[in-house]
């Protein structure tokens, strides 16, 4: 007997026609008014490209960061760091394409910025693959700093392929206490 397997998508973006997204606009007489706009036909095939790419490098590497415009990131010369904390997802099983286009979607109105990307890693500590919309930062203390005020526990260097621990104020002056840190 199989399982049913369901992912929850959150998002800010509702996604309930496959060909509209609903955003918010800030037009200069009514703030904060929503509109709806169509998905092209062009940004569907970027949204699959994208979870195409995702899934791909996800199951190589156990992560991945991709840009919708630029494709994979892999080897550039920047830093990966989740600004966004109330979009990521984390699931116990490997995500699917279907799961990965899903939040991609959902997130297209953020992937579409400069800088952004879909990010996906393996947190081997939780043991759950985790789904991230992240902004790309060529300033390694730059991208500690974002990490440090959005509360997140690392970032990823691109061009070393390794993860930066983020050090917390109070971790490092306990260091100092202990003579491991010039303070």
């Amino acid at each position: 007997m199989g399982t049913t397997r369901t992912t929850t998508i959150p998002n800010s973006a509702v996604v309930e026609n496959p060909f509209i997204i609903h955003a918010t606009t800030q037009p200069s007489s009514a703030p904060d008014a929503a509109a709806t706009l169509p998905i092209s036909e062009e940004m569907l095939t970027r949204l699959t490209g994208v979870a195409d790419a995702a899934y791909v490098l996800h199951n190589r590497a156990n992560g991945s960061t991709v840009s919708i415009i630029h494709g994979s990131m892999a080897d550039q010369k920047l830093f990966s760091v989740s600004i966004y904390p109330e979009r990521t997802i984390e699931l116990w099983e490997r995500p699917t394409r279907q799961e990965l286009f899903d939040f991609a979607q959902a997130n297209a109105e953020l992937l579409l910025k400069p800088r952004h990307a879909f990010g996906t890693w393996f947190d081997d500590w939780n043991q759950v693959h985790v789904l991230d919309v992240v902004l790309l930062v060529p300033d390694r203390d730059a991208a500690l700093d974002l990490a440090l005020r959005h509360g997140q526990v690392a970032i990823f260097d691109l061009g070393s392929r390794r993860e930066i621990p983020v050090s917390r104020p109070s971790e490092i002056l306990l260091a100092s206490r202990a003579g491991g840190v010039n303070a």
